[in-house]
């Protein structure tokens, strides 16, 4: 569900009554599921998509009730296969279709053959890569040795409730199960805390990431593929895009657990400050944390143990020494490549993947040779680390948002190489002097709540404060008349 649209104000009303009908908690559940339903179907205004999300409930709830009752380890293994199979079949056709073949296409010209395939492109169902993975991440756990759920109203209710369906977080099934069990208990604060995060999450988003930021980066993109940018101009807006997605990744996510905190649901934290990250490591441990958490569990581990066992049958020696290390690097640029992949199907989202690999790479190497000396005692915050952090992030997301490798290569020497002006004669400047003053002030606040969390510092705030803000958002959005822009992660 789209939260800064009519529809959603229309519809969540009725979900919060559904919850305190007095009716059986059953048939409460049932209600959400429905509902959850009919907003894929809204949304997306496709059946077919619907039918999808149904389909994968029915076989994988049957799947991993076949894996918890299977009597061989050959039995269980076949069920987790045809779960994989379903999911990445399903992902794979629907994301990587057109990718797939047009570079099937390409290399066949390559290398000499004359290969017609049919481009049609594919619609990509709504929210598809978040709810193959948590079904997926169900089945895997199942197949670890984790009890299967029982209650088929249950599992539907996980895999389709309609606040963190279109973009996360990714929620695993241990996390949102065990809330399905009772009737959940909703207080008028914990209503106030989930509403409060609603009005911050859709401020956000349409006030500072669609209002503020995305015209401005927007027009320098579009610019910096020209000859006439300024280096200012080129700066202001690879600055500025880490804010633009902050705001609107982190503003859908951050309404997704207020609204499923007013139906009585948790849902797990997924922005941590980010942008007061010290290194690109510690950055991706407060990023999208629900998709690092899933990469790292359910990819990075398996291929750090794959490649744990093929180094063990290499005889003890220097060769061994040097493989051990070595494979670890090696899955964890594996394991960022197929993230950026993730992300969308081109060539620039998987070098996005690999980039933040290789990063990933030097820092644990850097860990690696500063592990002889003492720990500091008293660990402190690093400025210098911060901005080089949000500055690597920004020029790898020159990557993210290019469609061609070209487009992100001509941005990049705009960025580094000698402008032919310093600011571009136009009309953007005021614009221009305003964005980039929020990515300044973002990471201040980010860097001066480093150690907590929004949500603790949000209630931290005297009631008078945070009344005040949430009266000022709510007046600003009042004015806003546009119907803001799709949240960027709706279409991943």
């Amino acid at each position: 569900m789209l939260f800064h649209n009519l529809a959603f104000f229309l519809l969540f009303p009725f979900a919060v009554a559904a919850t305190r009908m007095r009716i059986s908690w059953q048939a409460r559940k049932w209600i959400l599921v429905f509902l959850s339903y009919f907003v894929v179907f809204y949304t997306a205004w496709e059946p077919l998509f619907v039918g999808l999300v149904v389909a994968l409930t029915c076989i994988d709830w049957t799947v991993g009730r076949k894996i918890a009752t299977a009597r061989t380890k050959g039995q269980r293994k076949f069920f987790l296969i045809c779960s994989l199979s379903v999911n990445l079949g399903l992902l794979g056709y629907y994301k990587f279709h057109d990718f797939l073949l047009d570079n099937l296409s390409g290399l066949a010209h390559v290398i000499g053959l004359d290969l017609e395939v049919n481009t049609a492109s594919v619609a990509i169902p709504l929210g598809i890569s978040f709810y193959t993975f948590q079904s997926l991440s169900y089945t895997i756990d199942v197949y670890r040795g984790r009890p299967p759920c029982e209650s088929f109203v249950d599992y539907a209710l996980f895999l389709a409730f309609f606040p963190r369906f279109v973009a996360g977080p990714i929620v695993r099934a241990n996390q949102f199960l065990p809330q399905c069990e009772a009737p959940p208990t909703i207080d008028l604060e914990r209503f106030c805390s989930g509403l409060s995060l609603i009005i911050v999450g859709v401020f956000a988003k349409l006030e500072l990431a669609d209002r503020v930021l995305r015209p401005v980066v927007d027009r320098v993109f579009a610019a910096a593929l020209s000859d006439g940018v300024g280096l200012f101009n080129v700066w202001t807006g690879i600055l500025a895009y880490p804010c633009q997605l902050f705001f609107d990744f982190a503003g859908y996510s951050m309404a997704a657990i207020g609204a499923a905190r007013c139906l009585g649901f948790d849902l797990p934290q997924n922005f941590n400050l980010p942008f007061a990250a010290q290194s690109v490591t510690e950055f991706w441990r407060r990023w999208h944390i629900s998709l690092s958490m899933w990469i790292r569990d359910y990819v990075y581990m398996p291929l750090t143990m794959w490649f744990a066992k093929r180094t063990r049958r290499v005889p003890a020696g220097r060769a061994r020494d040097m493989l051990r290390p070595a494979g670890s690097f090696a899955a964890v640029v594996i394991t960022m490549g197929l993230m950026g992949l993730w992300h969308g199907a081109l060539w620039t989202m998987v070098l996005y993947g690999i980039g933040h690999g290789l990063v990933l790479t030097v820092e644990a190497l850097r860990e690696r040779s500063r592990r002889t000396k003492l720990p500091d005692p008293r660990p402190r915050t690093k400025i210098h680390a911060i901005v080089a952090t949000y500055v690597i992030v920004s020029l790898l997301l020159v990557l993210f948002r290019s469609a061609r490798i070209q487009d992100a290569l001509t941005i990049w020497h705009h960025a580094v190489g000698a402008a032919a002006m310093l600011v571009s004669p136009d009309d953007l400047f005021p614009s221009l002097i305003v964005a980039a003053i929020v990515p300044c002030v973002t990471v201040a606040v980010h860097v001066l709540g480093r150690n907590s969390n929004f949500e603790s510092l949000w209630s931290s705030c005297p009631p008078v404060v945070t009344g005040l803000l949430l009266g000022f958002m709510l007046f600003v959005l009042s004015l806003y008349h546009g119907g803001g822009n799709g949240f960027i992660y709706a279409g991943f």
